[in-house]
């Protein structure tokens, strides 16, 4: 195979790695806004609660952790959360870096970086689901200022 089909094919597999780290930071993103939603219509008229979206919509992963760690009491998922972005962490920056570095002078590990690749973006996906279920179990705010 070509150098450049192997990279190609390598670079594709960076990019199917990462999808699903991109998924937990928006399933976090929804999670944080709709305990927000909740919080507010239980306090509505009590005591003020000003966090604005502004304060997580661009925010990285670590800080999206800390504030799903705020509204949630799964300390379990809350451990894989964390362990989830040092994985991604290591693919968007230290797989690409070694990758490159090795492609040539030894293909038998830049391989074994694709294997690796592929059990990432599998362990991320199972971590999707489970943040998924955590977001629905949240469950929806009623508009009569009592949780749904």
């Amino acid at each position: 195979m070509s150098t450049v089909r192997s990279q190609r094919i390598f670079f594709r597999r960076v990019g199917e790695a990462l999808a699903p780290y991109q998924l937990l930071e928006a399933y976090l993103k929804l999670y944080v806004e709709r305990a927000h939603l909740r919080i507010q219509l239980i306090l509505a008229g009590k005591i003020p609660f000003n966090h604005p979206s502004s304060e997580y919509e661009n925010a990285p992963l670590e800080h999206l952790i800390t504030l799903f760690q705020r509204h949630s009491e799964n300390k379990a998922l809350v451990k894989r959360l964390r362990e989830a972005r040092n994985r991604r962490n290591c693919v968007a920056h230290k797989i690409i870096e070694d990758y490159m570095d090795h492609q040539e002078k030894n293909l038998k590990l830049a391989k074994g970086l694709s294997r690796k690749l592929k059990k990432i973006k599998d362990e991320g996906y199972d971590l999707v689901e489970e943040l998924a279920e955590e977001f629905r179990a949240l469950g929806t705010p009623a508009r009569n200022g009592h949780p749904a």
